[in-house]
């Protein structure tokens, strides 16, 4: 089976790939990073680790960015069995490709158990990690599949089949909320992507009418004649200490997001000019 690992990244965001770029050996694909304005440097050193590079415009990266995993996980899935789209501050601990895509799904998510048992809503899911399997040659009805329904949702901001969608944003929009944390549908640069991960989480507890904890084990059902498969994000996107990142030998992907960035930058020797 073909695997497609897939990320995007800017210029000043570049050095916090470090740990991506060296720990890419450990994953049997094909990896693609969309860029935009990367030095002479950088695009050496995506060549030199056999990472393919596809430029972007500034303006698309900056005014859709999270918008934009959906639409090159299209373009990527094609010609291939499997792609996983991560962030470019991830890094990778264990091979998943076996483990993941040996199972029937449409979209595999990272559920993030915390948030779920505190009901922050905004964060049941992390949009770092998304699985997605091309199960188009299985006489699949592709007007039905689900990165095309994502990108249709975001762009109209709602759908009535999934209101969990509009539910969320109506609490980033809430003009209570502080202004710099106040987050709107129309901006397709941040949070749409979570926010829609977020509400395929929210449907499968609002249809089994419980909370439980997404395990190993993982979770499926299905939405949209599509199959959403529900994982541990402490297993597959994990999100914890940079110093441990050889530690585990049960977890697959781990995330540094904000902490973990600024205590990594510091120390990183992989900058971009």
């Amino acid at each position: 089976m073909k695997h497609k690992v897939v990320s995007m990244v800017n210029y000043e965001y570049f050095k916090f790939g470090e740990l991506f770029i060296k720990t890419r050996k450990n994953i049997n694909a094909e990896f693609i990073i969309y860029n935009t304005q990367l030095s002479d440097r950088q695009n050496k050193i995506l060549n030199d680790n056999d990472i393919k590079s596809i430029k972007i415009s500034r303006k698309e990266f900056e005014n859709k960015m999270m918008y934009l995993k959906f639409k090159f996980i299209k373009e990527q899935i094609q010609d291939c069995d499997l792609v996983t789209f991560v962030d470019f501050d991830t890094y990778f601990i264990n091979d998943w490709g076996n483990i993941i895509f040996n199972r029937d799904f449409d979209i595999g998510i990272t559920v993030r158990n915390d948030m779920v048992n505190k009901n922050c809503v905004r964060a049941f899911a992390n949009g770092g990690v998304i699985f997605t399997k091309n199960n188009f040659s299985l006489n699949y009805d592709k007007k039905d599949w689900i990165i095309d329904y994502a990108l249709k949702i975001m762009e109209n901001g709602n759908d009535d089949n999934l209101f969990e969608y509009d539910i969320i944003f109506k609490t980033l929009e809430n003009n209570k909320r502080p202004k710099h944390k106040r987050h709107f549908r129309s901006n397709l640069r941040c949070w749409c992507d979570q926010v829609f991960l977020s509400a395929l989480v929210m449907k499968y507890f609002n249809n089994i009418n419980e909370k439980v904890n997404i395990n190993n084990e993982y979770k499926c059902y299905n939405f949209l004649k599509n199959k959403i498969m529900l994982l541990d994000a402490d297993v597959f996107n994990s999100l914890d200490d940079i110093y441990h990142y050889n530690s585990n030998k049960n977890v697959f992907i781990r995330h540094l997001k904000d902490s973990g960035r600024s205590e990594f930058g510091e120390k990183t020797n992989l900058l971009g000019a």
